[in-house]
């Protein structure tokens, strides 16, 4: 196990009791799998998927996923499986839910790929396994900013188009508890 693994795991396990876990039913990922396969086949037709080397059905589980399992926390559905090109979808992933809010999901012993630039808060979750995640807070727009870290980009084509950096404030999160609701998560999209 690399460092940065051993960081982003000790950062975890040390907050994991205050996460929300959420498990996705089985019928939902076959939904999940499904939709991820027919947007693969969209995507490879864009030029910078191409340039990521085909690691997108991993990529898009993983995001998908999250957005899930925000939406079995919230108990309202939101999450959009048409498929179309990408500049279509470049908005707040709780668009749909009128929340400016984004859903960044990470595979567990990874640290968060985010915007260097970011426009909105989000969501950041940790996928555990194939059908479980934590909904570990939200990272504001300062927050974002504050916790940026190049060195956690793994990729050496993505670190290169100087778009996206790693986030390692894991543990600087504002905490997500049983009792949210769209009521309040409209009250954070504001917080700088």
């Amino acid at each position: 196990m690399d460092k940065m693994s051993e960081l982003f795991i000790e950062k975890f396990e040390k907050k994991k009791d205050t996460y929300v876990k959420i498990v996705v039913s089985q019928h939902k990922i076959k939904i999940l799998k499904n939709f991820v396969e027919d947007v693969i086949n969209e995507k490879r037709k864009e030029r910078h998927h191409k340039i990521d080397n085909f690691h997108e059905y991993k990529r898009f589980y993983t995001g998908t996923l999250g957005e899930l399992a925000i939406e079995e926390y919230l108990g309202i559905s939101f999450v959009d499986f048409s498929i179309g090109d990408s500049s279509f979808y470049n908005k707040a992933d709780l668009n749909k839910l009128g929340v400016n809010i984004g859903v960044k999901t990470v595979e567990y012993g990874k640290f968060p790929i985010v915007s260097k630039n970011p426009v909105r808060p989000e969501i950041i979750n940790v996928k555990y396994n194939n059908n479980t995640v934590y909904i570990c807070g939200i990272a504001t727009i300062n927050t974002l900013l504050a916790y940026q870290n190049d060195d956690l980009i793994l990729s050496s084509k993505l670190r290169a188009r100087n778009v996206k950096t790693g986030f390692e404030g894991i543990n600087s999160l504002i905490p997500i508890d049983r009792y949210y609701d769209i009521k309040k998560l409209r009250v954070v999209e504001n917080i700088r």
